[in-house]
């Protein structure tokens, strides 16, 4: 049987940026849109509402493979210092999770530390692990400056 924390995924990054540059790269829809996602995904965010209880939608282009459509509420909106969230697929079974992002300036730049936690199993934690540290890659070369999307 599996404990809480075996489903848990948690992770921290050095950004080069201050802390509200990285909260609006995470809550401003445009700029979301350009690194969210696995290496080799695009993603699309047909709505995004910057708020406590606001809703978002995020739609998952793979290279190859399904579309997958998620869901999320923000539960905590704190700018520029953490956010909190539902995040849900679409037409599935699986259970909502939820994700935490505080961010702490750090001398020039931001530690962000990111938690996911109600996730199925260890498996499906260590398959939102490896997409949130492709995330974390492409979010820290679009903070560099480089706006092309992946």
């Amino acid at each position: 049987m599996l404990q809480d924390n075996d489903t848990v995924f948690r992770a921290t990054c050095k950004l080069d940026a201050s802390p509200e540059s990285v909260f609006d790269a995470w809550t401003e829809q445009a700029q979301w849109e350009q690194w969210l996602g696995s290496a080799g995904m695009r993603c699309d965010v047909p709505l995004l509402e910057r708020r406590p209880g606001g809703h978002f939608k995020v739609v998952m282009h793979p290279a190859s493979g399904p579309v997958t459509k998620l869901d999320g509420e923000y539960r905590t909106f704190e700018q520029p210092h953490k956010l909190g969230f539902s995040w849900w697929v679409e037409g599935s079974d699986a259970r909502t999770t939820l994700i935490t992002v505080n961010l702490e300036a750090d001398g020039d730049g931001t530690e962000l530390s990111l938690r996911h936690e109600g996730l199925s199993s260890a498996a499906s934690r260590d398959s939102h692990g490896k997409s949130w540290q492709e995330s974390f890659d492409k979010l820290k070369i679009f903070l560099a400056g480089s706006r092309d999307r992946f």
